[in-house]
């Protein structure tokens, strides 16, 4: 069995997508990861099959321009593939990545586990600078779409990341939600 179908029946088994989009998904990860980049000219040709890579290209366009990625079957998706278990400590922060030669802003929400964090959620954010309480209170009313509260074990932020107003959007449910500064050995509740 090769690595191809080995991931394209790992996706299978967990999303619920057309077997199109399944092996468009195990194509593109694995040229990720043989390629080390995201241009998608080196991503197309690492594709490998009949197709040239100006097609395999263009496939992948098209993937990333109409395809609405499902988040919540993603983010469950690599929840059980990194053997990750609640309560979560999640970690919300701000970062900027530039594409091309455009700058991005994105508040990210992730899930803390040993030495790495994984992003499960992000919001691209239309302005410079800090993400906003409503910003950052919107990208954890998306998690508890998701989650229930109590898969929360604790939020990790950075100083102003999580201000008393989005404390008070968990403490309304039925855990109080615990908050560990960066930088800091005390979780506050």
């Amino acid at each position: 069995m090769t690595d191809g179908s080995l991931l394209e029946r790992t996706l299978k088994n967990n999303l619920t997508w057309n077997g199109a989009r399944i092996k468009f998904l195990a194509a593109f990860l694995i040229a990720l990861t043989q390629s080390r980049s995201v241009n998608l000219v080196r991503l197309a040709a690492k594709f490998g099959g009949r197709a040239a890579a100006e097609s395999s290209y263009k496939r992948i366009q098209r993937f990333l321009r109409f395809f609405d990625l499902p988040f919540a079957e993603l983010a469950d998706l690599l929840i059980k593939l990194m053997k990750l278990t609640p309560p979560f400590v999640l970690v919300i922060d701000r970062t900027e990545w530039k594409f091309g030669s455009k700058w991005h802003n994105i508040l990210t929400l992730a899930i803390a586990s040993e030495e790495v964090a994984v992003p499960i959620l992000w919001r691209f954010l239309e302005k410079k600078g800090c993400s906003d309480d409503a910003e950052r209170e919107q990208i954890m009313r998306d998690y508890l779409l998701l989650f229930p509260v109590s898969s929360i074990g604790y939020l990790s932020r950075r100083p102003r990341i999580c201000e008393p107003q989005m404390v008070g959007v968990f403490n309304a449910r039925e855990n109080p939600l615990s908050v560990a500064n960066q930088g800091k050995s005390r979780v506050e509740r």
